[in-house]
């Protein structure tokens, strides 16, 4: 069974639990259930944090599919994480797994990862 593919016990991976399985930093910057919660308390840049990570991790992932499936060279799926980290530092002067937990608006439970 090929965990990153479309087919098998379970179509639809999580992304922190495919990213969790490729050694990648999952931060816990929330979930989707938090957006709204944070929309209504204007935490407009924890939103943006949030779906940015999404992206970053995205990115990685299919970076990594591409390559054991032998669609892109290594260096290719090189340029890509590379490409994905560098818009991450210049977007937020920081690298992914060095972000801070975003905080829960006030009243809500958390930010769980």
């Amino acid at each position: 069974m090929d965990p990153l593919g479309s087919y098998g016990a379970a179509p639809r991976q999580a992304l922190a639990e495919l990213a969790v399985a490729l050694a990648l930093p999952v931060k816990p910057l929330g979930t989707g259930s938090d957006v709204w919660a944070w929309w209504q308390a204007g935490a407009v840049e924890a939103i943006r944090r949030y779906s940015v990570h999404d992206i970053w991790m995205t990115t990685h992932i299919f970076a990594h599919y591409a390559f054991h499936r032998g669609w892109w060279p290594a260096v290719q799926a090189t340029r890509c994480r590379e490409s994905a980290d560098a818009a991450w530092a210049a977007a937020f002067g920081t690298a992914p797994w060095d972000e801070p937990e975003v905080p829960a608006p006030p009243g809500e439970g958390g930010a769980s990862g």
